[in-house]
């Protein structure tokens, strides 16, 4: 499966945290949906063995915003909408770390 990555804006929810977002590419429609699931799966395993546990984005940014003193993971989180999961990443030095071991 191949991944793309883009750089988050005022379109994506959480850009002020995140500078980063990954994503799985290809038409639902035209692909396989669990293969695509499996690799999205896998990629989360791998930020989550990576840079340890996180949450979907909404509850992290819930969190950061009520809870001063958090423990949220600094690195990354995921958001699942309707047949798609997006990994958000924090820098560009996990940016880099995603790039290294997926592209």
């Amino acid at each position: 499966m191949k991944f793309r990555i883009d750089r988050t804006d005022r379109r994506h929810t959480g850009y002020e945290e995140f500078k980063w977002c990954v994503k799985a590419l290809g038409d639902w429609r035209n692909h396989n949906q669990v293969e695509k699931l499996s690799s999205l799966f896998e990629l989360r395993e791998w930020a989550w063995t990576t840079w340890g546990p996180s949450c979907e984005r909404d509850f992290w940014l819930h969190i950061l915003r009520y809870n001063p003193d958090h423990t949220l993971n600094t690195h990354w989180c995921w958001h699942t909408e309707y047949k798609e999961t997006k990994l958000y990443l924090r820098t560009d030095k996990e940016a880099n770390w995603f790039k290294l071991r997926w592209q």
